[in-house]
């Protein structure tokens, strides 16, 4: 039947209270009885048993600012939250900081603390109230006015801070966040962070009482664009791969990049192609740029060298000149001035040159550059002559030979960025011409210790030195083979 046609009472509305839809609201414990009685005199009734329960408020802390709200209800846990409508007395014991509405509206008035009180089916539960400063200003970082960029997995810090007129933070002030599409962002406001989840572009708003919405456009990108290597070192005519990987915020790898375009600055030095593959043309210098279609790009410096180096006076002093086997007459100057510079040894990953040269105007020195002439460096700054560089295989040492102004030459060891200056022979016959074994354990040198030049060999940090040679002939200019044999160049005593 419809319930309007019927008319409903309870015949004890103290336990139990029936509205005229039917509707039975417990009271108070206890038991009652509800009829239903039809226009025509039908009657049906139903025993109701009021058991009672116990209530709680939905917060126990309510912070507001001056004329900011909230709305506090009554619920019963034991009946999963269940909101309690009607029945509650609210009250506040302070007055002057906050008021509370009959249906558990808080409002505050002025700043501080006061205890709010709600009463009901015989039980009285409280919750504290706080009012908070005014607040003056608000801080938001980073500044809203430009697109968040965040790699996927990337995490990106945000912060919205209420300050007073001192300009002191109110730690108080309620935060409303909302991330338009949690597909794409997740944000953690206790720790104040964003996550990217999935590429695209959505939103983050911070709503606080007083100021307007702050919104963040978010953008959720692939990653920042990493290329494995900052510098290449080619020979003419070969060919070698750039690649690239996605990075997060902290610079770490996340993964592959999707397509990228690259780009080359001097196509006519080094070609680049699909998948960063790189093409030597000619010496000189070429930047290699790989571009993601989000606008992050990163670049490496692709140095081209020739076939030989060589050091030549044909500008007058001594330089050093770089040349192609194929072009035995073309000689390409790297660095040819008024300064002489000799003996260059390029490094393993052909980028740079090390070489001796009197630039510096105190007797020859070692220097570093890059294998067009750029980024000229000082190494060694010692009274007398330093000269003989030879590369260990992994690019991190060069050993040289070190002549003071009076003395023997000896070997000496130092790293490309000029540090770890260590002295690596000493005593009589001195030691010179010194070379690295492939595998980098050993330098091989010439040495007259025990009376005639003779080879020798040690450790790459120096140590005890053991001889090889016994030929009673001048022995110079040791170079060891990829297999660890030594090459030298022997002559007769008493002959050239």
């Amino acid at each position: 039947m419809d319930p309007s046609r019927v008319a409903w009472t309870s015949l004890r509305p103290e336990v139990a209270a029936v509205d005229s839809a039917g509707l039975v609201v417990g009271v108070a414990p206890g038991r009652s009885i509800v009829q239903a009685t039809t226009a025509n005199g039908l009657m049906a009734t139903a025993p109701i048993e009021v058991a009672s329960a116990d209530i709680a408020l939905s917060e126990t802390r309510v912070v507001v600012g001056p004329e900011e709200s909230d709305t506090l209800f009554a619920m019963i846990p034991s009946q999963s939250g269940r909101a309690v409508h009607g029945g509650i007395q609210w009250q506040v014991q302070d007055t002057a900081v906050a008021g509370i509405g009959p249906t558990g509206i808080v409002t505050g008035r002025q700043p501080g603390q006061t205890e709010l009180i709600a009463t009901g089916f015989g039980q009285e539960r409280r919750a504290t109230v706080l009012v908070h400063r005014e607040p003056q200003t608000l801080v938001v970082t980073p500044p809203a006015s430009t697109p968040i960029q965040l790699p996927v997995k990337g995490v990106r810090r945000i912060s919205a801070v209420a300050e007073a007129a001192d300009s002191t933070p109110i730690p108080e002030v309620r935060v409303n966040w909302d991330v338009a599409d949690t597909g794409l962002v997740a944000f953690d406001p206790v720790k104040g962070t964003i996550t990217g989840k999935a590429q695209g572009r959505t939103t983050l708003t911070a709503d606080i009482h007083g100021f307007d919405p702050v919104i963040w456009t978010i953008e959720v990108i692939p990653g920042t664009i990493g290329l494995e290597q900052s510098r290449l070192g080619l020979a003419v005519g070969s060919r070698d791969t750039l690649s690239a990987v996605l990075l997060d915020d902290a610079g770490k790898a996340i993964g592959r990049p999707p397509e990228l375009e690259w780009a080359s600055n001097h196509p006519d030095v080094a070609r680049v192609s699909a998948g960063g593959v790189v093409d030597a043309l000619k010496p000189g210098r070429a930047t290699i740029t790989a571009t993601g279609s989000w606008g992050k790009a990163d670049s490496a410096d692709v140095l081209v060298t020739g076939d030989l180096l060589i050091a030549s006076n044909r500008g007058g002093a001594f330089g050093i000149y770089q040349m192609r086997s194929a072009e035995p007459t073309a000689m390409l100057p790297v660095l040819s001035d008024s300064a002489p510079s000799v003996q260059p040894a390029l490094s393993p990953d052909r980028t740079m040159i090390a070489f001796s040269s009197e630039r510096a105007g105190a007797g020859y020195d070692l220097f570093l550059m890059d294998t067009d002439g750029r980024n000229l460096k000082r190494l060694t700054t010692n009274p007398g002559t330093e000269g003989e560089p030879a590369w260990s295989p992994d690019g991190r040492r060069l050993v040289f030979t070190g002549t003071p102004q009076e003395g023997l030459p000896q070997l000496f060891a130092i790293n490309p960025d000029g540090s770890g200056l260590r002295q690596l022979t000493e005593g009589k016959g001195g030691s010179h011409s010194a070379t690295i074994s492939s595998d980098g354990r050993q330098v091989a040198f010439i040495s007259s210790r025990e009376g005639k030049p003779e080879v020798y060999v040690m450790p790459l940090d120096g140590g005890e030195a053991r001889r090889l040679t016994r030929t009673g002939d001048k022995e110079s200019q040791p170079r060891f083979l990829p297999d660890g044999s030594a090459l030298i160049t022997s002559g007769c005593i008493g002959q050239e």
